[in-house]
């Protein structure tokens, strides 16, 4: 006879999405779906009734916090499940990881799990909005009588300005005695400013100018007499590939094509002598006197 389980339901979109799932124990389920700009981490839980013992209470939050470290930093972290816990509706002392909209009176198991929450730095999100109190509660007892707050869906804390509504749907037809708990995350991510990219390519034309080729090839002498006599072919050919790129990178400047339309043609074009001017030796009062001028030249 099956006593415990938990698992996921996904939407089509959602296992398209899925990374893999990892079912932890009878009580505890990972799964890690794509996302950006980060990946989701959704661990779904079932926690011990309260007429467990108290060993099998920690039993249960080893596993959780197990799992827990197992996930990559910068993965977004949701966590939901019926925890058997009432947290209440007072959060003197715990703003940080319930809201002032919870549910009913709070018990031991409800301290234990806003332990848990200040530690993993957690919130509640069923505690953030006020709604009625038939959107409130998750469980029933069959005389009707007694209606809890168990089933609870955790976020961390820097994501709580991101959920917009969590609340439970009483008149879902779930052939249970728990409700549907919905809850409706935004994620807000602050834009990337990418770095405006410039095409570039060698000027080879340069080596036609003697002190470049100078240049070029006393440094490509350099790395040559550098290279390991027991070397084999293969391993020759790539250092000879690699020492002429280098070389290449190093003395000729490169033709550029900015997107920034502010940057003139003659600004590259000073750029490009500049380069060259750091890599000679002994330049003339007169070269460097035209070089200013050229430089106060361009609008």
């Amino acid at each position: 006879m099956h006593v415990n389980g938990v698992g996921f339901l996904l939407s089509e979109n959602a296992k398209n999405a899925l990374i893999g799932y990892n079912p932890v124990s009878s009580r505890v389920i990972t799964a890690r779906f794509k996302a950006a700009p980060f990946k989701i981490t959704a661990i779904h839980v079932y926690a011990p009734t309260s007429a467990s013992s108290d060993e099998e209470i920690e039993a249960f939050y080893n596993c959780v916090e197990n799992a827990l470290a197992k996930v990559p930093k910068k993965n977004l972290i949701l966590m939901s499940g019926d925890w058997n816990a009432k947290v209440g509706n007072d959060n003197t002392g715990w703003n940080s990881v319930m809201g002032r909209y919870g549910f009913g009176d709070r018990n031991e198991r409800g301290e234990r799990l806003l332990e848990f929450a200040t530690t993993h730095r957690l919130f509640i999100c069923n505690t953030r909005f006020q709604h009625k109190a038939d959107r409130k509660w998750t469980w029933e007892s069959p005389d009707g009588v007694h209606k809890n707050m168990i089933d609870l869906i955790l976020v961390q804390q820097r994501w709580k300005s991101s959920v917009i509504n969590c609340r439970t749907f009483q008149s879902a037809d779930i052939g249970s005695d728990h409700s549907l708990v919905l809850c409706d995350i935004k994620l807000h991510f602050k834009k990337i400013y990418h770095k405006i990219n410039q095409s570039c390519q060698l000027n080879i034309n340069q080596l036609n100018n003697i002190t470049t080729k100078g240049l070029y090839i006393d440094l490509l002498r350099e790395k040559i007499e550098k290279f390991q006599p027991d070397s084999s072919i293969e391993e020759h050919s790539k250092e000879i590939l690699n020492a002429i790129r280098e070389t290449g990178e190093t003395v000729m400047p490169t033709i550029q094509s900015s997107r920034k339309p502010w940057i003139s043609s003659e600004t590259l074009q000073l750029v490009e002598e500049k380069h060259l001017t750091k890599l000679t030796k002994n330049i003339s009062i007169e070269n460097r006197k035209k070089y200013r001028e050229a430089c106060n030249s361009v609008k």
